[in-house]
């Protein structure tokens, strides 16, 4: 185990605080996108898109996050 510089606590913290809002958002995006959420689905007929791209950009989310919280 490393040891943390005092300098360094404050700059970890915000790391982590930034992280764990990043991978929220991205983690609530991505189980409405991939069990077709209304407002999802809405915006995405807009924009004359197929809903199984939808799920596959909810899956990749999902994975996503994974990746960024994995050691």
């Amino acid at each position: 185990m490393t040891t943390i510089n005092t300098s360094e606590k404050p700059r970890q913290i915000a790391y982590w605080v930034i992280t764990a809002l990043l991978c929220a958002g991205m983690f609530a995006g991505g189980i409405a996108q991939a069990v077709h959420a209304p407002w999802n689905a809405q915006g995405f007929i807009l924009l004359v898109y197929p809903l199984s791209v939808m799920t596959l950009i909810g899956l990749w989310k999902l994975a996503g996050v994974i990746v960024h919280l994995a050691p």
